[in-house]
């Protein structure tokens, strides 16, 4: 009824229209959901802007199906706006994805963010999640534990998978580990029978360690051909010893000391000479630095077990001898361990700080400055976790992978040698690992998260044994091929193995790598995420690989003997999802 007059009853009637739509659905009906969204402090320059990178834990529920349609993930807060939306070509599901969304903008004040998941090829709109509670912006560290536990390795690091490390000093002259590292040579004189044994009856006993620095000349190194062989074996960073246990440096160590390269031996300053070199390269310039020193004279107050420091004696006669080229100092960190340290980060420009062994320090103070000039000038870079500071990029086992995915960021190191870094002479060139040892931990390791740092050790002349180059070289050859496999690829996160197959993932791209030669029929147990259409390609191979997909959604691939025979080392199977 309409009144007619003011004083006549009125109705108030509205009315709604209710549409369904895939952001106002209940959860349980979402296709997808955001599990987290987390501001980090990696970055990097895109098109002239400096990004900071947002992680999106995306989840595909496990009541729909797998995607129909490629989708996109974009973040936005009042401050943070998205650059480039992350795409994710296919989320099977009941699986979840991590994504990288480039962001800029921000200044460090907590607000609300928003997620939104797009349909990629329409651009509409599937999933809006809103209210994450966030703190967009780069800001700088101090040395404390809750600005320092936000760093994370860049992506370039994450990217890589593969280094090169090498140990080189003066302990390449003797170049002999009887059951243990050959650099240790100078521990090992007075500690190891049989080390011992062996410079009695080579040297005598009057020839004390600090006497082969003058038998160190390096009188055939060339940093050019070191890169060379480098970048020939696919590694695309390398960590090179700037200063091992002994305490001789290969860098300008300035007033902090005179034990170094610059003032005995080769009297060069052969990190300048890599640095340079690799300047030109492929290969990013990071190095290795030992913060503590085991017979240093002033490094007594910090020492520990097998690092007490001095004096160094005559493993013989029991007398203290000199430490060749010390500078008297206060304190061993303030005025040597530290200091060497910054002239690594800020002189030589590393992108790498690979410490060993760890102790007392000032790690997590010249972390904090690094990051901060580092990132000033444009320069991505990442500390492992042997510096003396609990937070870092990267932990380090030795010479061991995992059993499973390693949720934290990791990277394995051993050398070509079967249990040394420098070079042992004692060691046949058979004794090397084979490039197929080569490239089946290099895959085991990247699939679960790992990054892969294979040491070589020159001889003294600074000459590469060839056995240990053709090892880097045949699996650079075999990278090469099947390169795209590995490098910015990500683990699958459902499993990293089955048998002897490991898989990598990218988007839009699925690989399975047989570690071994595979047959010509198998099928997987694994939940592949592969549909027909896809399309199947052995790299390296020529033709498409013929395949199935059974009534439980298993996939057997059918590859030719010719196929096979055309591969070698490890057989890697691309799926390219359509």
């Amino acid at each position: 009824m309409i009144p007619t007059s003011k004083n006549d009853p009125a109705w108030h009637i509205f009315a709604a229209t209710l549409v369904t739509t895939p952001a106002l659905q209940g959860e349980s009906q979402k296709q997808y959901f955001v599990e987290s969204v987390q501001f980090t402090q990696r970055w990097d320059d895109i098109d002239g802007e400096r990004v900071q990178f947002v992680e999106v834990v995306v989840v595909n529920t496990p009541t729909h199906g797998d995607a129909a349609q490629p989708i996109t993930v974009e973040v936005h807060s009042r401050t943070a706006k998205t650059l480039k939306p992350a795409r994710v070509t296919r989320l099977p599901k009941g699986n979840f994805i991590r994504v990288d969304v480039p962001v800029t903008g921000g200044n460090g004040d907590k607000e609300r963010a928003t997620v939104t998941i797009r349909d990629a090829n329409s651009g509409h709109w599937l999933t809006i999640s809103p209210g994450w509670l966030v703190q967009p912006g780069l800001t700088d560290y101090d040395s404390s534990d809750a600005s320092l536990s936000r760093v994370q390795a860049p992506n370039w690091w994450r990217d890589a998978k593969l280094g090169i490390m090498f140990h080189y000093g003066p302990y390449s002259v003797p170049a002999y580990g009887a059951d243990f590292y050959a650099e240790w040579y100078m521990h090992d004189m007075s500690t190891n029978n049989y080390t011992k044994a062996h410079h009695l009856k080579t040297y005598g006993e009057q020839f004390n360690y600090d006497d082969f620095f003058e038998k160190f000349t390096a009188a055939k190194f060339d940093a050019s051909q070191w890169v060379a062989l480098m970048e020939a074996s696919g590694a695309r960073y390398s960590v090179g010893t700037t200063k091992h246990h002994d305490g001789f440096a290969l860098f300008d160590t300035k007033d902090t000391s005179n034990r170094n390269s610059l003032t005995y031996g080769p009297k060069r300053d052969l990190m300048k000479e890599l640095m340079l070199a690799a300047q030109n390269s492929t290969v990013r310039f990071g190095t290795y630095f030992s913060p503590v020193e085991w017979f240093n004279p002033i490094q007594n107050p910090y020492g520990f077990e097998l690092f007490a420091g001095g004096p160094y004696r005559n493993a013989y006669t029991g007398e203290a001898v000199p430490y060749t080229g010390f500078i008297e100092k206060d304190d061993f960190i303030d005025d040597i361990q530290s200091p060497q340290q910054q002239i690594l980060m800020e002189d030589y420009r590393t992108n790498i700080m690979w410490c060993d062994i760890g102790g007392p320090s000032r790690g997590c103070q010249n972390a904090a400055k690094w990051y901060n000039e580092a990132r000033k000038r444009g320069q991505n870079v990442v500390m492992n976790n042997r510096c003396g500071c609990l937070w870092n990029g990267f932990g380090t086992p030795e010479y061991a992978t995992y059993s499973g995915t390693v949720q934290n960021l990791w990277e394995t190191n051993e050398g070509l040698a079967p249990f040394s870094f420098g070079f042992n002479a004692q060691d046949a060139p058979s004794a090397y690992k084979t490039p197929q040892q080569l490239v089946k931990m290099l895959v085991d390791v990247v699939s679960k998260n790992g990054n892969y740092l294979i040491n070589f050790g020159p001889e003294a002349s600074g000459v590469i044994p060839k056995a240990q180059q053709d090892s880097l070289l045949g699996m650079g050859k075999w990278l090469k091929t099947n390169g795209e496999a590995i490098y910015g690829t990500r683990y699958w996160n459902l499993t990293p193995q089955e048998g002897d197959w490991r898989f990598t993932t990218k988007d839009g791209l699925f690989y399975m790598i047989s570690l071994s030669k595979p047959s010509t029929s198998y099928t997987f147990t694994s939940p592949i995420p592969v549909r027909n259409g896809d399309v199947i390609t052995l790299l390296g191979a020529k033709g498409i690989v013929k395949y199935t997909i059974n009534e439980k959604g298993l996939l057997t691939i059918n590859p030719t003997a010719t196929q096979i025979g055309q591969g070698n080392l490890a057989w890697a199977f691309r799926i390219e999802q359509k």
